[in-house]
């Protein structure tokens, strides 16, 4: 996070990991529950650094093609 604060961006994310679009419904919800997990800390540090109380913040889980793909 200190990085985070360090470049000041103008948008930041909370992303957890990769998700293959071919990966089973389990797997998928496994990354959206692990990005909800790491939501509060990224909403911590944007409201406690002033520097980043104008940044946007995004939850998303990244979907990536597929072996077959």
């Amino acid at each position: 996070m200190a990085t985070v604060s360090a470049l000041q961006p103008d948008i930041f994310v909370a992303l957890s990991d990769d998700v293959p679009c071919d990966s089973k419904q389990q797997r998928a919800a496994a990354s959206v529950t692990r990005t909800l997990a790491w939501l509060p800390e990224c909403l911590r540090l944007r409201e406690s650094d002033v520097s980043l109380q104008q940044s946007a913040l995004f939850a998303a889980v990244q979907v990536t093609r597929g072996k077959g793909a």
